[in-house]
């Protein structure tokens, strides 16, 4: 029993690693391929939307309507006309949910992701939708007394087929399944020692039982 106990400590763990390693592997291997392509917007105040006195507040105000802008990226007024100068049907059902905005931080840039399983028509569908947004800003952010948009956005990066996919990550699944396996591993090579020893403990004190029932009879027996 502690022979077994001792070789289950040692190869379960390893056993179960190796388990997870393949697992892991042979799902990131199945999975279909992610594409990312980016590019990036500039928000900036528009001359002719400006009064004198708003001029001086253009910096504070991109700053306060960039999360907006960000809101703006995947909603259907912006993914809307997306889809359309994309060439793909603008329905509800059909609303891409790969689409991301980010701000960067303390900057008036606005990166777009999008992620898709064919590299060409993820860059399109990304480039369609900055067109969008670039749109979207002038129509939707704050206008002046003139009617005027206050603020514009320009393009600053267009975004092109990405040449590798940025999921699965093979070795990355992999070495979280042989973590998973070797936890498993470990806590039932534990569970496996417990019940080992409780087992050990059991017999020793049975053969301590006998061995004292033994003793006693034959020091009765020499008595008579």
């Amino acid at each position: 029993m502690r022979n077994l106990t001792r070789h289950a400590g040692l190869l379960l763990p390893a056993l179960f690693a190796l388990l997870g390693l393949i697992v892991g592997f042979g799902h990131a291997a199945t999975s279909p391929k992610t594409y990312t392509a980016s590019n990036a917007v500039l928000v900036v105040g528009n001359p002719q939307g400006a009064t004198a006195g708003q001029a001086n507040d253009t910096e504070a105000l991109i700053r306060t309507q960039m999360q907006n802008f960000e809101y703006l990226v995947t909603s259907p007024l912006v993914l809307g006309p997306a889809l359309t100068k994309a060439g793909l049907p603008n329905t509800p059902d059909n609303m891409p949910g790969g689409v991301s905005g980010s701000a960067t931080l303390n900057t008036s840039i606005l990166e777009v992701n999008v992620q898709g399983q064919d590299p060409a028509e993820t860059a399109k569908l990304a480039n369609a939708v900055q067109e969008s947004l670039i749109d979207a800003v002038t129509k939707y952010g704050p206008q002046a007394p003139n009617g005027k948009p206050v603020l514009v956005a320009h393009s600053v990066s267009t975004a092109t087929p990405p040449a590798a996919a940025t999921a699965p990550k093979p070795m990355v699944e992999a070495l979280a399944g042989g973590l998973v396996g070797l936890a498993l591993g470990l806590a039932l090579a534990k569970l496996i020692a417990a019940l080992g020893k409780s087992s050990v403990d059991e017999a020793d004190e049975i053969a301590i039982t006998t061995e004292t029932g033994a003793g006693r009879r034959i020091e009765q027996t020499r008595s008579r």
